[in-house]
């Protein structure tokens, strides 16, 4: 039998809305992103944000009340258009698996394969099984296998119609954190080595920057941005972006003009620069301060009191409070830790250190709302 490509066309998703409920209240507003095809996406957002029915719209479980849902050139979804789950060659994995017990895991997967000849069924299913490092459980019933073989076999039951496109709804929530992230890593290379374009649902920061080439952050409803990992980090378009992607506050910061044409941001925490021109014209913004942008600076005039530590190996993070009352956690080089504060056999708690600014790379936020970068 001839193989196909497993994914030949672009998701694009165009001012999407659902409404859910009685009365009907819209759980997702006017959506617009494209996932390019061979590529790797993530909805990331807390529950209840509408990532999930967004998902099911997408499979055609859900009609939708405006905008469109395509796949290449296919409209799959619009206010007058609702093309079945079935016809749609989307793969779907659940939750909970959704696997028939009964079935052994070669019935498994070979069940949704219809219109092949007995060979060509039983030779996508050892592929599909081999794929996922089942082979030798071909003939077990999902109750002998565990938690991470049964979501290998939720895999391989979806990929074996050869989809055009394949959605996981949190496919890792119900496992334990190390075998979580080993699983889903294992999984997006999969996905990757076979081209498949793929959508994954997760509350997850660490599940999403792993798994995906372009994540979505949602939050009650909205889309706020859609980007490359490296620009929701880097660039984030929104408070609430730059909050769920890395751990931080902000600060109030004043900017000056410098004399050579730069712009000094001063903050209670430290100085840092910025090239002319780059920022909106703003005497006050608050300045994001990840946990990453403290270091610690012996000829630093700004001194932090150590609250707890937790040891990350290298690193520790801190809970720290500033001489002008803020509060913050960074995360601090254990070797510069010890020369700050004393001794590592001693107890750390209370002690002032010498703190220095260091935002990489900075973001600022505006009193109208806007972000730098934009």
């Amino acid at each position: 039998m001839a193989t196909e490509p497993l994914s030949l066309h672009a998701l694009q998703v165009a001012g999407l809305c659902v409404d859910l409920g009685q009365p009907p209240s819209r759980i997702v507003r006017d959506w617009n992103f494209t996932l390019e095809a061979g590529r790797l996406g993530a909805l990331l957002g807390a529950s209840g944000s509408g990532k999930t029915t967004a998902l099911r719209a997408i499979a055609g479980f859900l009609p939708i009340q405006a905008g469109q849902i395509r796949l290449g050139d296919t409209l799959l979804s619009s206010a007058n258009t609702l093309l079945p789950p079935q016809a749609r060659r989307i793969g779907f994995v659940f939750q909970d698996f959704a696997l028939f017990p009964h079935l052994t895991a070669t019935e498994n997967v070979a069940f949704g394969l219809q219109g092949l000849s007995r060979r060509e069924r039983a030779s996508r299913v050892a592929e599909c099984l081999r794929q996922v490092g089942l082979t030798s459980f071909a003939d077990r019933p999902p109750s002998q296998l565990s938690g991470g073989q049964q979501q290998r076999l939720a895999l391989a039951r979806a990929l074996a119609p050869r989809p055009q496109m394949l959605l996981l709804d949190e496919p890792f929530s119900g496992l334990d954190p190390v075998l979580r992230r080993e699983l889903a890593t294992e999984i997006r290379d999969l996905l990757r080595a076979e081209g498949v374009t793929a959508l994954l649902v997760t509350h997850s920061v660490e599940e999403a920057f792993d798994f995906a080439d372009r994540i979505g952050i949602v939050s009650e409803g909205q889309l706020l941005q859609w980007s490359s990992p490296r620009e929701l980090y880097a660039r984030p378009a929104h408070l609430e972006v730059a909050r769920l992607v890395g751990r931080g506050e902000f600060v109030p910061a004043r900017m000056e003009q410098e004399a050579g044409g730069g712009l000094l941001i001063d903050t209670a925490w430290g100085r840092t620069r910025l090239p002319a021109g780059e920022i909106p014209p703003a005497l006050e913004a608050r300045l994001w301060i990840r946990s990453s942008g403290l270091r610690i600076d012996p000829g630093s005039s700004f001194r932090a009191k150590i609250l707890s530590v937790q040891d990350l190996g290298g690193r520790c993070e801190c809970r720290l409070e500033g001489t002008d009352g803020s509060h913050w956690r960074g995360e601090l080089d254990i070797e510069s830790l010890v020369s700050a504060a004393g001794d590592a056999s001693t107890s750390w708690i209370g002690k002032l250190i010498p703190i220095r600014l260091h935002p990489e790379p900075p973001v600022l936020l505006f009193p109208n709302g806007r972000t730098w970068p934009a």
